[in-house]
């Protein structure tokens, strides 16, 4: 009797002990300490870049302008010119031309665009010239027969340092019927102004 009770006593605490076991392995394993998050490295950390290692990033080598042509120099150069030209303020301008019998206190007396030749003695070319830079320069007047290319009565004018500047030219070679002009040119040809009259018996 006692051996058997001794028996079952045994095999009661081996079932014990084989439940005690297999009931450790449930148990949680333990979350890691403030201290050991403390000690962690972030990993957003960002370290500083030295001036060496930026200097040792390879550059992208600069791409090279190709030089301008010789022909595209030449057309810049000739579109500069006409623009000054165009707006240049030192260019004389005839602000008035007109074709009279006489001149008296610098003004035009008896202006006309028609003439009896039989009541022509001299007959006056009276040009107001605009200078906006008042420098001194010449014109030219020039009366030009009708059906003909050649003039007659060149007369070389001054230009005075004013920006405003009257002056005139006269002739006696007026001695043809027909259509006549006078043309005011600069020194150098360039035509400033031109005035028809007719001239008759």
């Amino acid at each position: 009797m006692k051996l058997s009770c001794m028996v079952t006593a045994l095999s009661a605490m081996v079932t014990f002990t084989a439940l005690t076991a297999c009931s450790e392995k449930a148990v949680p394993v333990p979350a890691a300490t403030a201290e050991a998050k403390a000690s962690a490295t972030p990993a957003a950390q960002v370290e500083p870049v030295s001036a060496a290692a930026v200097a040792s990033i390879p550059q992208r080598p600069a791409m090279a302008t190709p030089a301008p042509s010789a022909a595209s120099i030449e057309n810049a150069r000739a579109s500069a010119t006409v623009k000054a030209h165009e707006s240049d303020p030192a260019t004389l301008r005839v602000k008035r031309l007109v074709i009279a019998k006489n001149v008296d206190k610098r003004e035009p007396v008896d202006a006309g665009t028609s003439f009896k030749k039989s009541e022509l003695g001299k007959l006056y070319a009276f040009v107001e010239v605009e200078n906006p830079e008042a420098d001194k320069s010449e014109i030219v007047v020039r009366f030009l027969p009708p059906g003909e290319k050649a003039s007659r009565g060149n007369v070389d004018l001054e230009v005075g340092a004013s920006k405003r500047w009257r002056t005139w030219a006269s002739t006696r070679t007026i001695d043809r019927e027909g259509t006549w002009q006078a043309v005011v040119t600069t020194q150098d040809g360039r035509e400033l102004a031109r005035q028809s009259f007719e001239v008759t018996n």
